[in-house]
C-alpha cells in the first residue's frame, strides 16, 4: 500500500489535499478484537478549499504490537450506499 501511495501521480495545480468528515459517514463492515474493516467517506478538499466531490474507501486494520495498522484499502460500497445508510461521525469528527 505504501508503494501505491508513493507512486501516485499528483493532480495538476493541486498542492495539498485532505478529507473533511464533518458531513461524512462510516460503516463497520466487520470486526473482531484484533481486526476491523470499515468504510469511511467524506468531502474532498484541495488546496484548502472544498470541492463538490465525496470520496469513500474501505480500510482493513489489524491490532499488532499494541497499535492499529492499516493492512489494506479498497472500495466495498458505493458513495450513494455509504451516504444513505452510513453513520455520521460523532460531533462531525
Amino acid at each position: 500500500m505504501a508503494a501505491n501511495m508513493a507512486s501516485a501521480e499528483t493532480l495538476p495545480g493541486v498542492n495539498s489535499g485532505s478529507l473533511n468528515f464533518s458531513e461524512g459517514r462510516y460503516i463497520v463492515e466487520a470486526a473482531t478484537p484484533d481486526m476491523v474493516r470499515v468504510t469511511v467517506g467524506g468531502a474532498e478538499v484541495q488546496n484548502g478549499k472544498p470541492t463538490d466531490q465525496n470520496i469513500a474507501s474501505t480500510f482493513t486494520m489489524v491490532w499488532e504490537s499494541g497499535v492499529w495498522k492499516v493492512r489494506s484499502d479498497g472500495s466495498e460500497r458505493s458513495l450513494d450506499e455509504l451516504f444513505a445508510s452510513g453513520s455520521a461521525f460523532a460531533g462531525g469528527c
